[in-house]
């Protein structure tokens, strides 16, 4: 998640710290800092921000979809927002924003007592406040571990991998202010898991993975927020499978 100064990254680790908030200055060049801690696991969580608060959707290891927030504008540690409207947990969602409201969607619904499936769910929630999640509508396909990124007026989901775990090339475009069901906005150069972000006029979709035959890609995409249709090539990353994507001037900054 991002500001327009700093890009802030939460650690994984399946054995290490799952709780330390990392930090660079966007306009320069060095190694991470310490920011401050997570209240609560959120590894594998959707991130979203604007200027002066970021959130996080989802966890994994926990048995409810907890929603947590840290301020960008201080350094400090984390706190409790609220939660899903769903009352089991999510992980490996997507996540985008305007300056008002942040908006998740798909991920892997993972209820301890139920089958595991990716999810077509979108919440949305006002950043500037605390409270839970509420319905926004539905992406066209179920998905999780695409990338999302947008404007302040039209956010995408771009890619990810279905409840067969294939992977696929859909790119779905909403409206963030109002709520309703996510459109057709055209096709990724290549199905993959993936990450993405923008500023307030392109958006890129970078690196990926597939998982069978296990296969990893370079490929940065590219599409216009504002019209509709298929990705085209951007150019390509020196190496890289699957990461985490920040910019000083995507859609919660503009």
């Amino acid at each position: 998640m991002s500001s327009s100064t700093y890009a802030l990254q939460t650690q994984f680790s399946t054995s290490g710290n799952r709780s330390d908030v990392r930090y660079v200055t966007i306009v320069t060049k060095g190694n991470t800092q310490d920011w401050g801690d997570l209240n609560r696991d959120c590894w594998l969580a959707a991130c979203a921000s604007n200027n002066t608060r970021g959130i996080m959707f989802g966890n994994a290891g926990q048995s409810t979809s907890y929603i947590t927030y840290i301020s960008l504008s201080s350094q400090g540690n984390a706190s409790d927002f609220g939660t899903y409207q769903d009352s089991t947990y999510y992980q490996q969602g997507m996540a985008l924003s305007s300056t008002t409201r942040a908006v998740t969607a798909g991920g892997y619904h993972a209820a301890v007592s139920a089958p595991t499936y990716a999810t077509d769910t979108m919440e949305y929630v006002t950043i500037a406040s605390t409270g839970n999640g509420t319905d926004f509508g539905n992406l066209t396909v179920a998905r999780r571990q695409g990338g999302a990124s947008g404007s302040n007026t039209r956010g995408l989901f771009l890619g990810g991998a279905n409840n067969s775990n294939y992977q696929i090339n859909t790119i779905d475009y909403i409206t963030i202010a109002s709520t309703g069901n996510a459109t057709d906005f055209g096709d990724l150069t290549q199905g993959r898991y993936t990450t993405s972000t923008s500023n307030a006029t392109k958006s890129v979709c970078y690196g990926g993975y597939v998982a069978s035959p296990a296969t990893s890609y370079n490929i940065i995409d590219a599409v216009t927020i504002a019209s509709t249709g298929n990705a085209t090539d951007y150019g390509d990353l020196q190496s890289f499978t699957l990461g985490s994507a920040a910019s000083n001037a995507h859609g919660g900054l503009s």
